[in-house]
């Protein structure tokens, strides 16, 4: 299984297009990816960026044709390259193979952006925002700040689902040093234990240039709702993690007053 031979799908004429069509004045852009049994879960973060924003710089990776006429309906911007991702998979939980398959995709799509010149937040669908973020984000000096996925009182965890990576040498090195370990050891990382591209990123974190975002701006699930101690009144979004299944998700979502569709 070629994994870095994806990369030719992403880095195209059509692609280089979009990212800098969709780019905000400072060349920002959110990134979503997901398949078709994910629609209904990505619209709702996609009206609550827009919504709480009043900003389109949005792009989404479409991993199959249903999910790209589903953006083009809802005028959301979306790229589609049906050699990308081949499978036929509407839904996979955390730590199946087609789950791996698709996280592993997503450092693809990272790294041709940040080809571009652009400023990538990766977002995962299951997310909610309540503010813009790229005005706190861009004050961090790191190149690369990725969401706490706290643990314990004082254990800090990052979490692959909300990272937000400057257009830097040191980001692209990143990326570039993450999807070739995953190439040469691809059919052995999907088979075995592991969170796939999560684990990848632990195995090569870089204080010198990463840094774990505060909890209470950009709280995950498990700080949202198991009672951490966090103002929430400072948060710019949440991530509906430490949950597992797509129903309960978006349960958990309309119980919370956070379902907008």
């Amino acid at each position: 299984m070629d994994y870095l031979g994806g990369l030719q799908y992403l880095q195209t004429d059509e692609l280089h297009g979009l990212c800098h069509n969709v780019k905000d004045e400072q060349d920002n852009i959110v990134v979503m990816m997901f398949t078709k049994g994910h629609i209904e879960e990505a619209l709702n973060c996609i009206t609550s960026y827009y919504n709480s924003t009043k900003k389109r710089n949005l792009l989404v990776f479409a991993l199959d044709n249903e999910t790209k006429l589903a953006m083009d309906e809802n005028n959301v911007s979306c790229y589609y390259h049906p050699s990308f991702f081949q499978d036929d998979v509407s839904h996979k939980d955390i730590g199946t193979m087609y789950f791996k398959k698709i996280a592993f995709n997503k450092l693809l799509c990272i790294f041709a952006c940040l080809q571009l010149d652009i400023n990538v937040l990766w977002s995962d669908t299951d997310i909610v925002y309540f503010k813009e973020p790229f005005s706190r984000l861009m004050e961090i000096s790191k190149d690369i700040s990725i969401q706490n996925n706290i643990k314990g009182s004082t254990e800090k965890k990052t979490c692959s689902g909300f990272m937000y990576y400057k257009t830097t040498d040191s980001s692209l090195s990143f990326v570039k040093k993450c999807i070739d370990f995953i190439h040469l050891n691809y059919e052995r990382l999907l088979t075995s234990g592991g969170l796939a591209d999560q684990a990848i990123l632990n195995k090569f974190h870089d204080d010198d240039i990463m840094t774990i975002l505060p909890i209470d701006e950009f709280p995950c699930g498990l700080a949202w709702w198991n009672n951490y101690n966090i103002d929430k009144r400072k948060s710019y979004m949440v991530h509906n993690n430490w949950i597992t299944g797509l129903e309960k998700k978006v349960q958990r979502f309309k119980e919370s007053g956070l379902w907008f569709l």
